[in-house]
């Protein structure tokens, strides 16, 4: 059966905005308009993902002087931490910084998701889909946090629209700027995090081989390929010079190669691989129908060359992103964010094609049937059809923004961290006498403090001791040995340690008086009791 002719009999009859092409620009400031709408009360709120503070951390002491990887420890490369160093100089407070640039790199991609489908299939509608499915996933808490895969998305989806345009419009002739151009966006992505490589080698290595298939000679493809690679490793290329100019370039390459590989490896259970899986997949099931019935439609209907490709482009896309998903072998919540830029594309071109069908004759099914020859009674059927589609679609991110509402917004939520530093402020510090041991390592930036190890985040102590190169009894006890002034306690722990590593903490607490005490909620863990602990200064204080 043949497919609608031109895919928009549902526009031909709609406004005039969706009929027209769409710009970049165009669909860049709509994007930002509802990104603003649907984000701005997260700007200020705390306890959305403490990577994301760690993140704000490094890049304010990177502001400072301390070099990251010696100073401040982390397996991930430094992209992110850049990025919001920079907006920490231009704003001032890390936290609205990152939030803001988390704001620009996802109406960023609704933006490019809206005019890849307008580009690339003439369906504008499934454009506007596409872009509003995705503002409204990536609104969910696991999307407001300021994470690396916000970023990815964006670096991935511009080098994907890139690469699908040549592959469309020049199948045996890839030019080599656009090529390069993709592969230094998909470079700079792997400074944002490494587990992109899947889309690297997919995507690229997608246009490569049909370079060869449509007839290129093996020495172009081959130049091509070196372009590739040219920009692909040109920001780390970048990177590690940078660290190496630092004087920190052993510590760089002890995070990059053998920490990783110390991850990769620290065991996870079935019983927990399955219930991430579950806690990753179900927020986002409202999209996950969309490829299963783009390929029912494109197999029932005759479809063009063009759409042929991009619907296996989507395919090949989607697959990468499964593969970038599993590679840590961690299952993250955030980790399934890399699936939801292809899954806004196949949901918007899926839902359109199939609204479109129920207006265009051959394989309009049960609405067409009842209302042959009623154009008015058809046009309808396909509106009810098209919003039936977008609530059922959107229903898992609506709940999960409902349900963690309280959590995700900062109204009528009290600033815990900003609240510790305050009164660390008022009762005197240093800025080099600050320990949170396994709460919200945002209170360094609040209390503009230098940590007193580079293990900043309490998870790396208490859980992946293998790829930080030290265990927590050895860390925690020389940093309870200098005796800080402030030590920042939240119960129940978020981090599993050791009875030794508790008994020292409680011998040294003898020695500290309570300051003052905080009650913390937010999306990911039970309530905690967050306690700041002060150092008497003499033994009746």
């Amino acid at each position: 059966m043949r497919a609608p002719t031109d895919h928009v009999s549902l526009a031909q009859t709609s406004p005039w905005l969706l009929r027209r092409p769409a710009s970049l620009g165009e669909a860049l400031l709509w994007s930002l308009i509802i990104a603003v709408c649907l984000r701005a009360f997260s700007f200020s709120t705390t306890g959305l993902d403490w990577d994301e503070s760690f993140y704000v951390v490094i890049a304010q002491r990177w502001l400072a002087g301390s070099v990251p990887y010696a100073e401040l420890w982390d397996i991930r490369p430094m992209g992110v931490p850049a990025m919001f160093a920079l907006g920490t100089w231009l704003v001032g407070d890390g936290l609205l910084a990152a939030r803001l640039e988390a704001l620009l790199a996802v109406a960023g991609t609704a933006a490019l998701l809206c005019v890849f489908l307008d580009r690339f299939t003439g369906m504008r509608p499934a454009g506007l889909l596409a872009a509003l499915f995705y503002l409204a996933y990536m609104t969910r808490p696991e999307g407001l946090a300021a994470n690396t895969e916000v970023f990815n998305n964006f670096a991935v989806t511009a080098a994907s629209f890139l690469l699908a345009g040549e592959l469309i419009a020049r199948p045996a002739a890839t030019r080599p700027g656009p090529m390069f151009a993709a592969s230094l966006l998909l470079g700079i992505g792997l400074q944002f995090k490494y587990v992109i490589i899947p889309e690297c080698v997919a995507l690229c290595g997608t246009v490569l081989i049909w370079q060869l298939v449509a007839g290129a000679s093996i020495r172009r493809t081959a130049g091509l390929a070196a372009v590739a690679m040219a920009g692909g490793l040109l920001p780390t290329l970048g990177a590690t010079l940078y660290f190496w100019w630092a004087g920190a370039l052993q510590d760089y390459l002890d995070a990059t190669l053998r920490a990783n590989v110390a991850y990769l490896a620290e065991p996870l259970t079935f019983a927990t691989a399955v219930e991430r899986l579950r806690y990753g997949l179900l927020p986002i099931a409202g999209l996950l129908v969309w490829p299963f019935a783009l390929a029912v439609l494109a197999r029932r209907w005759e479809v063009g060359r063009r759409t042929k490709i991009v619907c296996l482009w989507l395919a090949i896309w989607l697959v990468a992103a499964c593969v970038d998903v599993v590679l840590p072998l961690k299952f993250w919540k955030h980790y399934f964010n890399a699936l939801i830029p292809p899954l806004c594309l196949m949901a918007g071109l899926a839902l359109t094609w199939l609204t479109s069908g129920v207006t265009s004759g051959p394989t309009s099914g049960l609405i067409h049937r009842r209302a042959a020859g009623a154009a008015v009674a058809t046009q309808v059927g396909a509106a009810r059809l098209m919003v039936a589609g977008i609530v059922l679609t959107l229903i898992p991110a609506v709940a999960q923004m409902i349900k963690h509402a309280a959590n995700s917004r900062s109204i009528l939520r009290q600033n815990v961290p900003l609240a510790i530093s305050e009164r660390i402020e008022a009762g005197g510090s240093n800025n080099r006498d600050v320990y949170v041991y396994n709460y919200d390592p945002l209170v360094y930036a609040y209390a503009r403090s230098a940590p007193p190890s580079r293990y900043v985040l309490g998870i790396e102590l208490a859980d992946f001791t293998a790829s930080a190169g030290i265990t927590a009894e050895v860390e925690i006890s020389r940093i309870l040995a200098t005796e800080p002034r402030w030590i920042v306690v939240a119960e129940p722990s978020p981090y599993k340690f050791g009875p030794e590593v508790w008994r020292e903490l409680e011998g040294a607490l003898r020695n500290y008086k309570r300051d003052s005490t905080f009650q913390e909620t937010d999306y990911i863990q039970p309530p905690i009791e967050v306690s700041l602990w002060r150092r008497r200064e003499s033994p009746g204080d």
